[in-house]
């Protein structure tokens, strides 16, 4: 390893900080920006608050790209704590991630999407307001398409990630375990998403969330085991 790089201990903690920055900017867009504005069932409200509250809705899709940024350089992080337990898994693992950042980069396209149905003038005189508002609701419930398309991959980096630090030595087990569980539990949603099966998704999120929350905490204030790190390295 060469001396002007990170140790490994401090690799795993930039790590926790990189997913904190994403995971924090995707809450706050999903709870405070689509959340906020978008009211299911009711086109007419959507693209009023969308049309009143335009900064806030192009600053959420501002900031949703740049969390795909942190997916990227986590990619990158996590392959190098992972790459002494399998090179060729830990560079699946990443890839995956990748490909859930390059998914869902495409799938912002339908968060802007409404903005331009709505205030472009050519829709306005081609479509009657009823028309364009339908229109605009229809780019949004893409986006949740595309997003639980986009998840299938996240699901299955996380599936790859959790079964590798399970198998690392210098990650608790327990830890891979809740990290595995929570890509089947993103993986099931989605899955049951795309069927069009009518079942609470609340459950699934939950145990995702548990997952990558105890990820998170583990990578900030613990790290890893460098010891064991160095051995398998070795």
């Amino acid at each position: 390893m060469p001396q002007n790089s990170l140790s490994p201990r401090a690799t795993a903690r930039l790590a926790g900080l990189v997913f904190a920055i994403g995971g924090l900017s995707a809450v706050f867009v999903e709870m405070f920006v689509r959340g906020r504005l978008v009211v299911g069932g009711d086109p007419a409200r959507t693209a009023a608050n969308i049309l009143a509250s335009e900064g806030l809705y192009r600053v959420g899709g501002v900031i949703d790209v740049a969390s795909l940024a942190t997916d990227v350089v986590l990619a990158v992080l996590l392959y190098r704590l992972l790459r002494p337990v399998s090179r060729d898994l830990a560079l699946l693992m990443g890839s995956l991630r990748m490909a859930f950042a390059v998914a869902e980069g495409l799938n912002t396209v339908n968060h802007f999407a409404p903005l331009y149905v709505l205030k472009s003038a050519a829709f306005a005189a081609s479509f009657v307001p009823a028309q364009r508002e339908a229109l605009a609701m229809s780019f949004l419930r893409m986006h949740s398409t595309g997003f639980n398309i986009a998840l299938i991959f996240f699901g299955l980096h996380l599936v790859l990630l959790g079964a590798m630090m399970a198998a690392s030595g210098y990650f608790p087990r327990l830890l891979g375990a809740l990290v595995g569980l929570a890509g089947a539990a993103y993986l099931a949603n989605s899955t049951v998403y795309l069927l069009g099966i009518v079942f609470p998704g609340s459950a699934y999120i939950l145990t995702g969330a548990i997952g990558e929350l105890a990820l998170l905490l583990w990578l900030l204030a613990v790290g890893l085991d460098e010891k064991r790190w160095r051995l398998s390295a070795s």
